[in-house]
């Protein structure tokens, strides 16, 4: 913004109006600490505003083409996410419900984050916390999001993709005669933010076939 020949560059200064999503009291509040500071202090408010308030502050930095805190911002949904899951849920395995993840998200979020560039790490976090409600549940709570807007429709692709790449299975059974080693079986998960609960309903009936294997060869 301040580099080049505008007006901007000229005089050193800009005026910036308020814009729905990107130019807010909060987010330019953000904004003056990083650029002043090169650090942000997050305040204590509502999960659902403390990730509004993220998204505007990456979309106004990405505006103003200032950069470095693309990850902060996406750490930071990342640890509201997991520090308020949904409620347990007594219908689902071990009381886990499969919007766990995406308790504190709206569609606002969705909407919001797809405007800043493709590859994004926030946009790459919001797609990651959906993956398991798009593969747990048909009434998938951000169906409409996944149906209606491209750029996050690509984002989830690509999220459950990483999920399911970052799934490791290692299973070694005894051959006829050995006694060096015996039946293994385990499962790796990279993909953090992806529960162990989405990887073992992709791969349970796999689990199972194995398993029961296994006894056979008892």
């Amino acid at each position: 913004m301040f580099e080049g020949p505008f007006r901007e560059g000229e005089e050193q200064a800009t005026t910036l109006e308020e814009i729905n999503g990107v130019v807010t009291p909060r987010s330019f509040q953000m904004f003056v600490q990083w650029v002043c500071l090169g650090r942000v202090v997050f305040r204590g408010c509502a999960p659902d505003v403390a990730i509004t308030t993220a998204i505007e502050f990456a979309r106004l930095a990405d505006m103003c083409r200032i950069t470095g805190m693309e990850s902060l911002m996406a750490e930071h949904i990342k640890a509201i996410i997991l520090a308020n899951p949904a409620p347990e849920d007594s219908k689902w395995d071990d009381w886990r419900a499969p919007d766990t993840n995406t308790h504190c998200l709206t569609s606002q979020h969705i909407t919001s984050a797809v405007a800043l560039p493709e590859g994004h790490p926030v946009r790459a976090i919001l797609a990651a916390a959906t993956v398991e409600g798009r593969l747990r549940r048909h009434n998938y709570k951000f169906e409409r999001e996944a149906s209606r807007v491209p750029e996050f429709s690509v984002d989830l692709l690509k999220a459950v993709r990483a999920t399911i790449e970052s799934i490791t299975i290692e299973y070694m059974q005894r051959e006829p005669g050995s006694e060096q080693s015996v039946k293994i079986f385990v499962v790796k998960i990279e993909n953090t933010l992806s529960s162990y609960h989405v990887i073992w309903h992709l791969i349970s009936s796999q689990v199972q076939r194995i398993l029961n294997h296994a006894k056979g060869q008892r």
